[in-house]
């Protein structure tokens, strides 16, 4: 989890974005990871979620960009010690 709370507290070469968030850094962040490895040590899956929060498009923070929820998959077969198939 990643809590990014922005401000920005000076800009001479632009005073109308002081006070403000800065551009696409969203508040609020997280990932988790679950992985099963198979008993014969072969192969293994993996799921992670990542979650990144409303953020501001824009230095004058006028256009938002929506959260996001986002789900991968991963699976992995050792062929032999040194040639892994991977999809994700």
């Amino acid at each position: 989890y990643l809590l990014t709370d922005t401000e920005i507290t000076s800009a001479p070469g632009n005073p109308l974005v002081e006070g403000r968030s800065l551009a696409q850094s969203p508040l609020h962040q997280g990932s988790a990871k679950g992985t099963f490895l198979a008993p014969s040590g072969r192969w293994d899956t993996s799921l992670i979620a990542r979650y990144v929060g409303e953020q501001y498009e824009d230095d004058l923070n006028e256009r938002s960009l929506d959260a996001a929820f986002i789900l991968n998959a991963v699976a992995r077969y050792r062929v032999t010690p040194t040639i892994t198939f991977v999809v994700e």
